[in-house]
C-alpha cells in the first residue's frame, strides 16, 4: 500500500476520467512491474501522510515530501525510496534499450 495525496500534479492527480495519474503513480506502477508486486494507492489528506507511514497504514509514501527538521528522523526512508526509484528506472531503461 502506497500512501498520496493525489492533489499535487504532475506528481499524483486525477485525469478527466478521475483515474489517480503522475509521475510518482507511474515511477511507483514501473517498479511495482519490475518487482512483480500488486500495489494500491491510500489517498489521504497532506497533513496525515506521515502519521499513516508512523501506523502502518501503508508501506511507503509517493509524494512530495521534503525533508524538515520535524522530518528527519525519517530522512533515511526518503533516501531508500528515492534510491529504489532511481535503481529501479536504470534497470527499465537499460532493458528497453536492448
Amino acid at each position: 500500500m502506497i500512501g498520496t495525496e493525489g492533489t499535487f500534479a504532475p506528481f499524483s492527480y486525477h485525469d478527466d476520467n478521475d483515474n489517480l495519474v503522475g509521475y510518482d503513480v507511474e515511477v511507483s506502477e514501473a517498479l511495482a512491474k519490475e518487482l512483480g508486486v500488486k500495489i494500491k494507492f491510500v489517498e489521504v489528506k497532506w497533513d496525515s501522510l506521515i502519521a499513516g507511514l508512523d501506523s502502518d497504514k501503508y508501506d511507503l509514501v509517493t509524494n512530495q515530501v521534503a525533508i524538515t527538521a520535524e522530518r528527519k528522523n525519517m530522512i533515511f526512508q526518503f533516501h531508500i525510496h528515492t534510491l529504489i526509484q532511481q535503481l529501479s528506472l536504470k534497470k527499465i531503461i537499460q532493458k528497453s534499450l536492448k
